[in-house]
């Protein structure tokens, strides 16, 4: 390869390298996980029979839930309600209360989320 190749060859992988470094990113602050402080994001509500030992938010299965004492709110997931109600519960414990966009668990729904 002679000089000239060499230097445009070089130039254009520091330019697909800027525009990979862009590219990323950018998609990454675009699916960046809200915080579900807000009352508009918040898609699932949990109150546990045992209070959390450490208030904080963590996510599950793409699912990012800020507990605190007996209670925890949660951003929509892709799953049924009973499906994260379950990942919740495997973390925090057995849940006491569980509902997705304002409609609670039925109670044979929150048994097998709790199994």
């Amino acid at each position: 390869m002679g000089f000239m190749a060499s230097r445009i060859f070089k130039g254009r992988t520091i330019a697909l390298g800027v525009a990979v470094g862009w590219t990323a990113l950018a998609f990454g602050t675009l699916t960046a996980l809200p915080s579900p402080a807000s009352a508009n994001e918040v898609y699932y509500r949990a109150s546990l029979a045992t209070p959390v030992g450490a208030e904080g938010q963590n996510v599950i299965s793409g699912v990012l839930w800020a507990c605190k004492g007996n209670a925890c709110i949660g951003t929509k997931g892709r799953s049924r309600p009973v499906i994260e109600c379950t990942r919740l519960a495997r973390k925090h414990g057995p849940i006491a209360e569980f509902s997705a966009a304002g409609t609670a668990l039925e109670s044979e729904d929150l048994a097998r989320c709790n199994a």
